[in-house]
């Protein structure tokens, strides 16, 4: 009998089965192996098991070169790593968390990033979506995990700098000198450090925030989450959160002589000993003899300072230490706590301090203690000046000037800010609200105000005002009007 062709199109189960068993015993290596799996179907994955096969792979790049290492298993280093000339990139491997930490006997830092080099951290793709750490284990060192010299660092999600320990020197995590931080994502958290106890950065240096967190970081001095000493931070997102600040100030964010922009995200839930529980502003040589420098200047258009506290100090959001300028157009100042004096959301502490709010909220802020001043806003110095434009102040808490305390200086009022009714303005004895323009507030009143002098016919608001602005004003409560009979002034009825 003839033997029946097979059916076309269709292949014999014995021819099939040399096919099947080598596609099983396949799978079966790439699950016991799947760095082969990997270098034979990712053609990008460089995997890394020792620190000195990092360190020759590094080396061995060219000068402008690049490479991509994913790091298999944890590392030890016994040197520095210098990233010169060079951009490196580092990733753990997917589904796992692997450390780089000093080997025996190392004290060191861990990464150098010269001029011209680049070393970026986390964000990988495909198998490098794991979890890279470097570890600083908690032990004294003189060195930060990454020293930044004039080079870029960028840190993004799945990174995280931790645990170093940097008792009497700047920046715990990172410390960068004339170079570039960017952190997109990641965390820094757990280190130490005299100023910066996450991140410091100092000669013109600039560090820019989008996302990641910074936490549980401790400075002695000022910036327990971060410090920026003559440089730049630019902050569009992410959060600097559960910071402290043992001795001094700024639980924070310390910036001296330097520039913030805060567009977005939130620093709040820090704690500093002495004063600005969330953020220290001043331009002045801290670091180097207490004396003027380049004037600091925060800009904020959005984001939140919020939840932070000055335990045993004045301004529970933001102090204000001297020689700078603040300038608020959106964003909330809110749910600071000043335990013991003065603005539980601002306080100007040294002279030649400026606030200009042309808008945002400053609200639910606490200034607590013997005979409390200024809950939402203080002011303190004859050269110190608070313009108020626009925004609202409302809800804070204090014994005396619950929404602003003005001691000395300048305070001006126009366009359409607000000190809400169920929060006043308090003058001592001489002091007045200058209106510099037309004044167009929510619900029709500008300021509830209360002063040290109570007899009839001392003047409160000035500046020219015309009757209609003397009408936006209240005396003691919302309901009795200043005097407006006299032109050019408000005074007590």
């Amino acid at each position: 009998m003839k033997a029946m062709a097979p059916a076309r199109g269709k292949i014999p189960l014995p021819a099939l089965f040399p096919a099947l068993c080598a596609l099983f015993f396949s799978a079966c290596d790439a699950l016991n192996n799947p760095i082969k799996e990997d270098i034979e179907y990712n053609l990008s994955f460089t995997p890394v098991t020792t620190g000195e096969a990092l360190a020759e792979a590094i080396t061995g790049l060219p000068p402008g070169g690049s490479g991509v290492f994913t790091l298999v298993d944890d590392i030890t280093l016994s040197g520095p790593l210098a990233v010169d000339g060079k951009t490196v990139a580092l990733e753990g491997y997917s589904g796992r968390t692997v450390r780089v930490s000093r080997g025996p006997g190392y004290t060191g830092k861990l990464f150098t990033v010269p001029s011209g080099g680049s070393l970026v951290l986390g964000g990988g793709r495909n198998r490098g979506r794991g979890t890279l750490v470097l570890d600083g284990e908690s032990a004294a060192t003189a060195d930060p995990l990454i020293e930044v010299i004039g080079g870029s660092l960028t840190l993004n999600s799945g990174a995280e700098l931790r645990n170093n320990d940097r008792p009497g020197a700047n920046g715990g995590g990172v410390a960068v000198d004339g170079g570039t931080f960017t952190m997109t994502g990641g965390t820094v958290s757990g280190n130490k450090a005299n100023n910066g106890g996450g991140v410091h950065v100092t000669g013109g240096g600039a560090f820019t925030m989008t996302g990641g967190t910074i936490s549980g970081n401790t400075a002695s001095n000022d910036g327990g989450g971060a410090s920026v000493d003559h440089g730049t931070f630019t902050m569009y997102g992410g959060n600097i959160t559960g910071n402290t600040v043992t001795v001094y100030s700024a639980g924070g964010l310390a910036l001296n002589a330097g520039t913030f922009t805060i567009y977005g995200g939130s620093i709040s839930g820090n704690i500093a000993r002495n004063n600005g529980g969330g953020v220290m502003l001043t331009g002045y040589e801290l670091y180097s003899g207490y004396i003027p420098a380049a004037r600091g200047r925060l800009t904020m258009y959005g984001g939140s300072i919020s939840r932070n506290t000055s335990a045993n100090g004045s301004g529970g959001g933001i102090v204000l230490q001297g020689n700078v300028e603040f300038t608020l157009y959106g964003g909330t100042i809110s749910g600071n706590k000043a335990n013991s004096g003065y603005g539980g959301g601002i306080f100007f502490n040294d002279g030649d301090s400026r606030f200009t709010m042309e808008g945002g909220t400053v609200s639910g802020n606490m200034a607590s203690g013997y005979s409390s001043r200024g809950g939402g806003v203080y002011v303190k110095n004859s050269d110190d000046s608070f313009t108020m434009n626009g925004g609202t102040i409302g809800e804070n808490t204090a014994d005396n000037g619950n929404g602003v305390y003005f001691n000395d200086g300048a305070f001006t009022m126009g366009g359409s800010g607000a000190v809400l009714p169920g929060n006043v303005v308090y003058l001592p004895s001489g002091k007045m609200i200058t209106v510099t323009g037309a004044l167009n507030p929510p619900g029709g009143i500008a300021a509830v105000i209360k002063s040290e002098i109570t007899a009839s016919g001392t003047p409160l608001v000035t500046g020219s005002p015309t009757p209609a602005d003397v009408g936006k004003f209240r005396y003691n409560d919302a309901g009795t009007l200043l005097d407006d009979t006299t032109s050019g002034a408000g005074k007590i009825p």
